[in-house]
């Protein structure tokens, strides 16, 4: 069979024009669907524009992508979502993550979350939430703090507010005696930090209930032991020995 040949100005026009039809697609579609608005639901000063900055056309844009980096060039966003609404629309559903507690020192004002981590101090956000009293070393908005007596507090301070609500006003962690340390009105309470969150605060709530019926509260409950140890005004609190159970 003989092949068939296409003369050379014939193939030069279809090589042309397949040129012409990608640069006219790659034009419009520049144009048509270049990046004019972007909506955010949920509060604005929680997302790091920078990231935006780099976005120009929505039919280009790489949903999954884009979520990865606002993650984490943003602290305060533990999950959003990137939805496209054509032509030229961009919408972000942002999901914030919850400050449970608060660090300050000289070098600045953070909130940290059940995880651990360091969120930035912000104008719209004014909360009420439990003092930090424990070292941090590396103090970066964005970073998880790596101090693991403070990272079990901070699961106990979770467990608390899930099932007694805010009581807590403060978080010590007593690393020489390796103990977590939480102060209610009127009480400290001195919890092992391998004991188990919620069913060491379960008990504890079990333990409030029962002083507000008797309107009497002890001004240590030390958890450290198999049995919650009451400690009134003015007693030494006892050292958890070594071999002691904990609960």
């Amino acid at each position: 069979m003989r092949r068939r040949n296409f003369p050379l100005p014939v193939f030069s026009i279809a090589v042309i024009l397949l040129i012409t039809g990608v640069s006219l697609i790659l034009f419009f579609s520049e144009s048509l669907f270049q990046i004019k608005t972007i909506t955010i639901a949920g509060n604005s000063e929680t997302v790091n524009t920078s990231v935006l900055s780099g976005q120009k056309n929505l039919l280009l844009l790489s949903p999954n992508k884009l979520k990865a980096e606002l993650i984490v060039a943003s602290p305060w966003i533990e999950d959003v979502e990137v939805k496209k609404q054509f032509p030229s629309t961009l919408i972000l559903v942002i999901h914030e993550r919850t400050p449970i507690a608060e660090y300050k020192d000289e070098a600045g004002r953070f909130f940290l979350d059940e995880s651990g981590r360091l969120m930035p101090a912000l104008s719209s956000k004014n909360i009420n939430s439990v003092q930090v009293f424990c070292s941090i070393e590396n103090k970066t908005a964005g970073q998880t703090i790596t101090n693991e007596l403070l990272q079990r507090g901070l699961l106990f301070i979770a467990a608390f507010k899930k099932n007694a609500g805010s009581e807590i006003t403060k978080l010590t962690c007593v690393e020489e005696a390796k103990t977590i340390q939480l102060s209610l009105p009127d009480t400290t309470v001195l919890i092992s930090p391998d004991s188990e969150p919620e069913e060491t605060i379960s008990s504890l709530q079990l333990l409030l209930k029962q002083f507000r019926i008797e309107g009497n509260r002890p001004e240590t409950i030390d958890m450290r032991f198999e049995k919650p140890v009451l400690i009134p005004k003015g007693i030494e609190v006892p050292e958890a020995s070594q071999g002691a159970t904990k609960i």
